[in-house]
């Protein structure tokens, strides 16, 4: 049963190195004028309960204006203006992590955290397709 346990926990580590690693390198692919955070803050939300403060920075606000700084001032020709970049996602992502630390509710709030997680990075999937290759 503890083995069981300790396989999970370190899935669920994995995959969350694995989504920081991910949105850094959004973040990095930004350029710098436009970010409202630095990429690194990104993996400060990997630090145990103080990346959960983290996460609610970066995730529904920071990440989002970034990107919409980015695309106002440089692709407003290609892109929908009335995107909002993953605020609604990343907010309905954060609210669920959050709500997954308290008992009885917390298997629905996984549930939910792991649907808004697949809805989060598609959009941001289909948002890094336009950011720059590289930053010189």
């Amino acid at each position: 049963m503890i083995f069981m346990e300790i396989l999970v926990t370190l899935f669920v580590i994995g995959i969350n190195v694995i989504i920081a690693i991910y949105l850094y390198g959004i973040l990095k692919r930004i350029p710098g004028q436009y970010r409202t955070v630095e990429p690194y803050f990104v993996l400060l939300a990997l630090i145990p309960f103080i990346g959960l403060v983290f996460s609610w920075i970066v995730v529904p606000f920071k990440l989002p204006s970034s990107l919409r700084n980015y695309f106002v001032h440089e692709k407003s020709g290609e892109l929908n203006m009335s995107s909002d970049f993953g605020k609604r996602h990343g907010l309905g992502l954060v609210m669920a992590n959050t709500l997954g630390f308290i008992p009885g509710i917390n298997l629905v709030a996984w549930i939910l955290g792991f649907v808004f997680l697949v809805l989060y990075l598609i959009q941001m999937r289909k948002l890094s397709r336009m950011l720059p290759k590289e930053i010189i």
